[in-house]
C-alpha cells in the first residue's frame, strides 16, 4: 500500500533523494530547501516493515514509519522503533495530556502529526482533524489527502510570508 504521505511529497516535489542510515532508510524531498524541505523514514528492506497500525492510519502511513514535512514544521509520529529523535512515537503522541480534551470529545479520532505542539492532527473516517490547544477547537479539515494537501500550502505560505518580511 502506497503511503498518501508518500504519494502527496512526490506529486509536489518528485522523486525523493534516498539515503540510508544504520537504521532507516530516508527520503528527502527539497533537502536543501529550508522552507519546503520534508523527510519521510522507512525501514530498510531487510527489516520488518509491518507495524500494528489501525486502518485509520495504515493509508496514511503505508510502509513508512514517519517524518518531518515543511523543514519540521509538521512532525509525522514514528509509527514503531527505531525510534528518530525530534519525533513522538504514536502512541506517546495519542497519550499525550495535550490531547486529553480532543479526545474526550471524540475518541475515535487517531492522531498522528502535531505542530509546535500546539496544532495536533488526527484521521477519523477517512478525514483529517485538528486540535488547537491554544483555543481548545477540534476541527475537520475534510477529506485526508485534501486535508494534508491545504495544510502542506498553509505551512508553505507561512514560512514563504516569514522569508519575504525577512528582507
Amino acid at each position: 500500500m502506497e503511503s498518501i504521505l508518500f504519494s502527496i511529497l512526490r506529486a509536489r516535489f518528485g522523486e525523493p533523494e534516498v539515503a540510508v542510515d544504520s537504521q532507516m532508510e530516508i527520503f528527502w524531498w527539497m533537502r536543501h530547501d529550508d522552507r519546503r524541505r520534508c523527510k519521510l523514514y522507512r525501514r530498510p528492506a531487510t527489516a520488518d516493515r509491518v507495524a500494528t497500525l489501525s486502518a485509520a492510519l495504515a493509508p496514511v502511513y503505508g510502509e513508512f514509519a514517519g517524518g518531518f514535512l515543511c523543514h519540521e514544521a509538521l512532525k509525522v509520529a514514528v509509527s514503531s522503533d527505531p525510534a528518530v529523535w525530534g519525533l513522538y512515537t504514536l502512541k506517546q503522541l495519542q497519550c499525550l495530556p495535550q490531547l486529553k480534551a480532543a479526545l474526550g470529545r471524540d475518541r475515535s479520532i487517531e492522531f498522528f502529526m502535531d505542530s509546535a505542539n500546539v496544532w495536533y492532527y488526527g484521521v477519523k473516517g477517512g478525514d483529517l482533524y485538528c486540535y488547537d490547544r491554544e483555543t481548545d477547537e477540534l476541527y475537520g479539515m475534510g477529506p485526508l489527502r485534501i486535508g494534508i494537501n491545504k495544510l502542506l500550502d498553509e505551512w508553505l505560505d507561512v514560512k514563504a510570508s516569514n522569508e519575504r518580511s525577512a528582507l
